[in-house]
């Protein structure tokens, strides 16, 4: 006693129209411009959104000088350099000392970093357009 089951044709079946999986990237924007990642996305974590940093300092215009083994030194050229250390939400400019909920990490060979950091390293204003998964980063 087996189970018979019919081809599927034009008359017996129909095409229903599957919705799409709801994008869940983050777009990120400085001035207006879009800022294109290499590598993952940016993602949310402890509730910063992470993101690559090679792509974000480059759209900034700032110099990175990496320390091995876990230190990021990230200069504006106008201010006190910003240091970062992997793994650890401690976070200095100049010798004043921040903390961040989420920590600066390695992924698949790429440096991840907390927007947030950034943006106040930078004095951007930051607005989140939650329906739209939109970051918008303005100089102020």
């Amino acid at each position: 006693a087996g189970v018979t089951v019919p081809s599927l044709t034009s008359l017996n079946s129909r095409v229903v129209p599957g919705t799409a999986a709801a994008d869940k990237s983050i777009r990120v924007y400085l001035d207006g411009q879009e800022i294109y990642f290499t590598g993952n996305p940016p993602w949310i974590s402890e509730g910063n959104t992470m993101v690559q940093m090679s792509s974000l300092v480059q759209a900034l215009g700032c110099t990175v000088d990496w320390q091995p083994p876990d230190t990021i030194i990230i200069s504006n050229g106008a201010s006190d350099n910003l240091t970062l250390y992997l793994g650890s939400t401690s976070y200095f400019i100049g010798g004043r000392e921040f903390q961040s909920n989420a920590a600066p990490a390695v992924i698949d060979g790429r440096t991840y970093v907390p927007l947030r950091v950034l943006a106040d390293y930078y004095q951007l204003t930051v607005d989140w357009d939650p329906a739209a998964r939109t970051i918008h980063l303005h100089h102020s």
